[in-house]
């Protein structure tokens, strides 16, 4: 499906030019000035802005919804107040919790993808908040459901969300973590330090460990 959006305000990386776009299947194939390809259907904007979709790597939901809430409808709810937004692909983020209320975040981020397929925002997989973080730091989360990182528990984890887990927040100093960081790197998961006592010493461990990525920095 090739659809046009023409007369609009193009937020380009080089500033803003007044042009068209050209989206083929929900992704940009082209943009530019003067006459437009053909298309199987065309959008006039109007000349108000057009912007590609905004990426969002952590919330923890919308709309009166948290996605710890325990049900798909919640998931379904704040991403579809994202997108009215302009948020076109969200990482839902979980919070430290009981196990078993992790593992059925995990069975309604696989239910909601399938709720959402094309006709929602894209979510590639879930964001993990914890529960492998530092009480110190612990923030807007509960002290009680935080936690080292225990092999036996994170392989399940790891087992059951298979796919589904893209990103997982932990304090690099706590006790098992640069092994945890390895196994999420051979994963495909992407580790990154958040809710952390870490010293710079501990931190380069971690960067070496495969740790790149920083959760709100300058919040713990």
């Amino acid at each position: 499906m090739r659809t046009l959006f023409q007369n609009a305000q193009l937020i380009l990386p080089g500033g803003i030019e007044e042009g068209w776009l050209l989206a083929e299947d929900g992704l940009i194939a082209a943009a530019g000035k003067g006459e437009a390809p053909a298309a199987d259907c065309a959008v006039d904007c109007g000349g108000e802005y057009l912007s590609p979709g905004f990426v969002e790597l952590q919330t923890h939901g919308a709309a009166g919804a948290d996605f710890m809430d325990g049900t798909a409808e919640a998931f379904e709810a704040a991403c579809f107040m994202h997108l009215r937004h302009g948020t076109t692909t969200i990482l839902p983020t979980g919070l430290a919790a009981a196990t078993n209320d992790i593992i059925r975040l995990i069975d309604n981020f696989r239910e909601a993808k399938e709720l959402l397929k094309g006709r929602g925002p894209h979510i590639p997989g879930l964001h993990m908040e914890g529960p492998y973080l530092n009480k110190d730091q612990c923030g807007a989360i509960e002290p009680e459901f935080i936690r080292p990182p225990v092999e036996r528990e994170y392989e399940a984890f790891l087992s059951h969300g298979k796919g589904c887990i893209r990103r997982w927040t932990l304090a690099i100093e706590q006790p098992g973590a640069l092994r945890f960081v390895r196994r999420l790197k051979e994963e495909g998961v992407l580790p990154s330090i958040g809710h952390s006592n870490a010293e710079y010493c501990q931190v380069l461990e971690g960067y070496e460990a495969g740790m790149t990525h920083v959760t709100h920095l300058y919040s713990a």
